[in-house]
């Protein structure tokens, strides 16, 4: 199934996050002989974060959270930097690219004021100066950047490992984007040059990450999740595309996805998208999608001859989401109000 892209589409609370955690028990249970994939999931809402405490699986799983996500200023290509730059002008990457290239020869490490200060004491137009150093300051005030990238490459990828990549403790969604768009790209890149294992690359939310319509400064990571489903597969680097929203999805990248895992969706929109973008389903399949129970699927496409339908099997290990549950929220805020009232009587 994983010889090729996967979507995963479904409205939310239809079974995507527990289909998604049932494949990943899958692949870990995988017999050694036959091999055993690098899994890499981004997840925006810590919805797989509990597979590290899992008794079966727990030894095979990396959570990197907030406190072990960050990006080097100076592993930053002015590429590179071009996709967290979208707006900057050939002109101006040139520019820059030779400030870079100037401060790489004197140091090995630097961060972005070291870059700004190399910015300020180039010999480029002013106006040029004003707009890159407040671009390259936008990017430091950012909690994302510090001296050293974390996780490692050799950290995030190692067959047989689920790495997850939780990005929920990151409020903004560019912050979110930046992350994607880094690691991705180095990723496709180190895959393609043959220096980490065979992969899969998950993206939950997959429409916040890669969106249809959008202009190039809200969808930092659009162009390298595409590149990744068109070139992806010729180096053994497999997508998976999980969404609750197909329609915003990115036309390119969905079609590349030769397996689509379609569970239960009632947007009329939707269903016309997926009716138009699914090899093998017909107008009278796509009318049962709405039609599916919590847990049940159709699988069309190049795993199959033609339209299955499935029930997804229990899970063998213990769900565990961070934070907790929308009951327990109320209670505690109950609780602290009561204690609030309490400390204003005993003022008053």
């Amino acid at each position: 199934m994983f010889q090729k892209h996967i979507a995963i589409l479904a409205i939310s609370g239809s079974g995507k996050s527990y289909l998604t955690s049932v494949l990943f028990e899958e692949l870990l249970d995988r017999m050694e002989e036959l091999g055993k994939p690098a899994i890499i999931v981004i997840d925006p809402h810590a919805e797989y974060v509990g597979f590290a405490k899992d008794k079966r699986y727990g030894q095979s799983v990396k959570v990197f959270d907030k406190k072990n996500i960050s990006i080097a200023a100076s592993a930053l290509s002015t590429y590179q930097l071009m996709e967290f730059i979208p707006q900057i002008s050939p002109a101006q990457s040139r520019e820059l690219y030779g400030i870079i290239e100037n401060l790489r020869s004197k140091k090995r490490q630097y961060g972005f004021k070291e870059l700004v200060t190399a910015i300020e004491t180039s010999e480029i137009k002013r106006v040029t100066k004003d707009v890159l150093i407040s671009w390259i300051m936008g990017l430091e005030s950012k909690d994302l950047f510090s001296n050293y990238t974390r996780p490692s490459m050799a950290e995030l990828v190692k067959p047989g490992q689920l790495s997850v990549l939780d990005v929920s403790d990151f409020v903004s969604m560019k912050e979110k984007q930046m992350i994607v768009t880094y690691f991705a790209r180095q990723l496709f890149n180190q895959r393609r040059d043959g220096k980490i294992a065979p992969f899969i690359f998950v993206v939950e939310e997959a429409h916040n990450f890669c969106p249809e319509g959008t202009r190039k400064e809200g969808a930092l990571s659009r162009r390298i999740i595409e590149t990744i489903a068109r070139e992806g597969r010729k180096f053994h680097a497999s997508l998976v595309l999980i969404s609750q929203r197909p329609i915003q999805l990115s036309t390119t990248a969905l079609s590349q996805c030769n397996t689509h895992i379609i569970l239960r969706v009632t947007n009329p929109y939707d269903l016309d998208h997926i009716g138009k973008s699914s090899e093998g389903l017909n107008s009278d399949v796509v009318k049962t999608i709405p039609g599916l129970r919590v847990g049940e699927a159709l699988i069309v496409g190049e795993a199959v001859n033609h339209p299955v339908l499935v029930r997804v099997r229990g899970r063998k290990s213990q769900k565990s989401e961070k934070g907790i549950p929308f009951e327990e929220a109320l209670l505690k805020y109950k609780a602290k109000t009561k204690e609030k009232e309490k400390d204003m009587e005993a003022f008053m």
